[in-house]
């Protein structure tokens, strides 16, 4: 567990020091739900054409 502590710790100063801040993201507008989520047809296509991917299945 020391390395999460570690990583928290350099997370956290660097934050600080204003390198980078996290903002919220609702669920609908991340691109990587697809990767975490069963999802709705439609949700499913709209989350791969966030990605730039395409649908395999799709015609052409």
């Amino acid at each position: 567990m020391k390395h999460v502590k570690i990583d928290r710790n350099f997370i956290k100063s660097e934050m600080e020091n204003g390198t980078f801040s996290l903002h919220y993201v609702p669920t609908k507008l991340q691109k990587a739900v697809l990767l975490t989520k069963a999802l709705l047809k439609s949700d499913f296509e709209s989350n791969i054409s966030k990605l730039g991917m395409t649908s395999i299945y799709s015609p052409a």
